[in-house]
């Protein structure tokens, strides 16, 4: 399927197996971490290589990875920092020229699309 252009992006639908994410956000209380896991490990079946979730008890979001770029494990979502969580599921194919025009020359952990999409929100 050809790419569609999104903003400075370009998503592309695939076909088979695709990353998996699952999120919750609980209005009402605590969200079950138990609940989340089952429904993120539900999803292993669209990201086979990788499980990940994070929780800080009102919001829940898990993701299951197929990997294509950096294989490492450091390049597993969810990306966090103090301020910030992403899970998502695509690919950003401009992602090396993106990095190039906002970061320069500056040095990212990995080798992925998703931290040069985390250093841009």
């Amino acid at each position: 399927m050809p790419a569609k252009n999104v903003g400075v992006l370009s998503v592309r639908v695939l076909e088979g197996n695709v990353c998996g994410t699952y999120g919750y956000v609980s209005f009402d209380g605590p969200v079950s971490i138990e609940d989340g896991l089952k429904k993120t490990n539900g999803l292993l079946h669209r990201g086979p290589e990788n499980m990940g979730f994070y929780s800080d008890n009102r919001v829940f979001l898990g993701h299951t990875r197929l990997s294509f770029l950096d294989l490492r494990d450091i390049a597993n979502q969810p990306f966090k920092n103090s301020d910030c969580c992403l899970v998502y599921n695509g690919e950003v194919y401009k992602y090396l020229q993106l990095k190039e025009e906002y970061f320069g020359e500056r040095s990212f952990l990995t080798g992925s699309d998703t931290e040069v999409l985390f250093e841009l929100m």
